[in-house]
């Protein structure tokens, strides 16, 4: 049994990506006081869990989705990533946004490196 498995929370963190990218669909957009400051909160479709969206993840998903109004992103597609980040002085794994690989060109670089494509069909479960 895994210490994620008991302390469970309404919000994604790096772990639950479990090291593969996730392409979601971005469901609702609501903006939230925290006690650091202002932040988004966003629910994709399927998935149970949603994630808190700080400065960086909100401007990068502004550049994916090519809007910087937050009313436009709701039905809009971004994946989900695991990437290493400064934090406080510690490097610590969190949730980086990133745009859609198109499903045709993932395959298309998979064969040419042999490496297995890395969007997921927004079809499959998810295990979270």
């Amino acid at each position: 049994m895994e210490v994620d498995d008991i302390f469970q929370s309404a919000t994604l963190k790096a772990s639950d990506l479990k090291g593969e990218p996730r392409n979601v669909v971005i469901a609702t957009v609501q903006r939230k006081q925290y006690d650091d400051g202002d932040k988004l909160f966003i629910t994709f479709q399927h998935i149970k869990k949603g994630l808190v969206c700080n400065k960086t993840n909100a401007n990068r998903i502004a550049n994916v989705v090519g809007s910087k109004t937050i009313e436009d992103w709701i039905g809009r597609e971004v994946v989900l990533v695991e990437e290493l980040v400064d934090f406080k002085g510690d490097t610590v794994p969190a949730i980086r946004v990133q745009k859609p690989i198109p499903r045709g060109k993932a395959t298309t670089a998979a064969k040419s490196t042999d490496k297995p494509p890395t969007a997921t069909d927004l079809n499959d479960e998810i295990p979270w």
